[in-house]
């Protein structure tokens, strides 16, 4: 059996929330998908993340004799082929490796193959989706995010949450110390949406 893996990762912002998504795919059909979100990450962590994971969900086809794992990111894709020297992630990258040589040493064939991002390559824009909402989805579950304020009311400058209203400007929070409601600014656009 050959199977085709594509993966993914995502982060917003870079470092931040992110996400990592794959799709294990044979003869044009979906075999297995998966995604999953992470707090405190960064971009090049979900991507090597999601080639480990396509890794470990192709070893459990038992009758798997061809791998070739495609990924938009250079840097995962090298690192964990051994063309590259790992400079960071390198927890990630010893485990990526180990499940390819247990792969290998049952004599399954595994290619890495880059794909560039963004063009029009079906199933490379089905895992960057994945990723992407799985990020976004639990940016918007957590809005954990603070920022210097100060009330316009009682000049109280402290954090405020940004768990408010999404507005086209910031998120509407109440004071802490006088509870009027004062909008908290977002320096970085990506944050709304």
């Amino acid at each position: 059996m050959e199977i085709k893996a594509y993966t993914d990762g995502s982060c917003r912002p870079n470092p931040g929330t992110g996400a990592w998504a794959i799709v294990l795919i044979s003869e044009e059909e979906i075999l297995y998908e998966a995604t999953e979100s992470v707090e405190n990450t960064t971009n090049n962590r979900m991507e090597t993340i999601a080639i480990h994971e396509a890794l470990k969900a192709a070893s459990k086809y038992k009758k798997l004799t061809y791998l070739e794992i495609h990924s938009d990111s250079k840097v995962a894709l090298y690192t964990i082929s051994g063309s590259w020297t790992p400079k960071k992630n390198k927890d990630l990258i010893k485990e990526a490796i180990s499940a390819a040589i247990s792969l290998e040493e049952k004599g399954i064939g595994i290619i890495f193959s880059h794909v560039k991002g963004h063009s029009g390559n079906k199933w490379n824009e089905y895992v960057d989706n994945l990723a992407n909402k799985t990020a976004g989805m639990q940016l918007e579950k957590n809005k954990t995010i603070k920022s210097k304020s100060e009330c316009s009311s009682c000049n109280d400058k402290g954090w405020i949450w940004r768990d408010g209203a999404v507005n086209g400007r910031g998120y509407a929070n109440p004071c802490d110390k006088c509870n009027v409601w004062i909008l908290a600014r977002v320096p970085n656009k990506r944050l709304t949406h």
